[in-house]
């Protein structure tokens, strides 16, 4: 079957955090008086974000709760990379324990009453969203006193006394829903406008949160994008078959019929080929080669997915109203 949509993963294939999360962590942190080795926060902060749950939540969750739980998982993910260089939060700087389907979430965050961020003199009370259903954390969110970690040793952060770790959340968090630390692939915007003048409809599918359509507009890349779906919206989060099944049903496509292009093997290539798509994997390190992803599913260049459906033009594939084809 023809493919007519090509959705693509956000972080790593479209966009890249500039220069890289430990340097934007670090940068952040001094204008709260705490010095951190961007370094070491990079190292951690690889160590901890995969040990999460999901990044997804109950489908059914009001607007207002997800958005709480959405800051309260980033919030944990936070305070666990600070903890692994060994700043030495409290026990109530770091979080609650639940989170993913049925948790609990810190009763603050973007979304009240249409404000941006909870006031700092508005003491954060826990709320329970769903179930209640305890999902699995990294106990380093829960210790009282600071943690052994092979990072720590890098350097020993020494932050004032008066260290306000939910006023530097609140601004880390705001932080990344804006263009300045995210750099966009030099090709993003012309792989994007070639596909729409094939007639192809383009997406995204990332395990990202709800700031992701706003930061897409302030890239400049909304008004280039048929759909946009992300992880926490649609309980469903890469590399399961759900998140890849609903961007098929936004567009009006069947698997088939759709094309996923994205940087990580398993999330993104093995994920979209399980639930049907067909799927491209884009590779940045040559030296580390993923011997069961054929050569013609790889690439790394945005462009050679326009290069691949023009190649497909000249042999005489015909687009039409209905969408473009090209047989990947």
């Amino acid at each position: 079957m023809a493919v007519k949509t090509v959705f693509f993963d956000f972080v790593g294939t479209l966009a890249f955090v500039e220069p890289d999360v430990g340097t934007v962590y670090a940068d952040v942190a001094r204008a709260f008086g705490l010095d951190l080795d961007a370094v070491a926060v990079e190292r951690a902060f690889a160590e901890v974000f995969p040990r999460r749950p999901p990044l997804a939540f109950p489908r059914d969750l009001p607007d207002d709760a997800r958005r709480a739980a959405e800051f309260a998982w980033w919030r944990a993910v936070v305070a666990d990379t600070l903890r692994a260089c060994g700043v030495p939060l409290r026990r109530k700087d770091a979080g609650p324990r639940t989170f993913g389907p049925g948790l609990w979430t810190p009763d603050y965050g973007p979304g009240r009453a249409g404000r941006g961020v909870w006031s700092q003199d508005e003491a954060p009370q826990a709320s329970k969203v769903g179930p209640g259903v305890e999902a699995p954390t990294p106990k380093s969110a829960i210790y009282d006193n600071p943690i052994p970690h092979p990072f720590s040793n890098t350097r020993h952060p020494t932050p004032s006394t008066d260290f306000n770790f939910d006023a530097y959340f609140a601004a880390l968090y705001e932080t990344f829903a804006t263009p300045a630390v995210w750099r966009l692939d030099p090709a993003a915007l012309e792989v994007l406008k070639a596909l729409r003048q094939k007639s192809f409809r383009t997406g995204v599918v990332s395990n990202f949160d709800g700031r992701l359509p706003v930061l897409l507009e302030r890239l400049g890349l909304g008004p280039w994008l048929d759909v946009v779906v992300y992880s926490s919206a649609v309980g469903s989060a890469k590399p399961e078959a759900t998140i890849f099944l609903e961007a098929c049903r936004r567009a009006g496509v069947a698997p088939a019929e759709a094309l996923h292009v994205g940087d990580d093997p398993d999330l993104d290539y093995r994920g979209a080929r399980r639930a049907g798509l067909h799927a491209r994997w884009r590779v940045h390190d040559e030296a580390s080669p993923v011997p069961d992803i054929p050569a013609t599913d790889r690439f790394r260049d945005l462009t050679e997915v326009v290069q691949g459906i023009s190649l497909a033009d000249l042999m005489g594939v015909e687009g039409n109203r209905q969408g473009a084809k090209w047989r990947g």
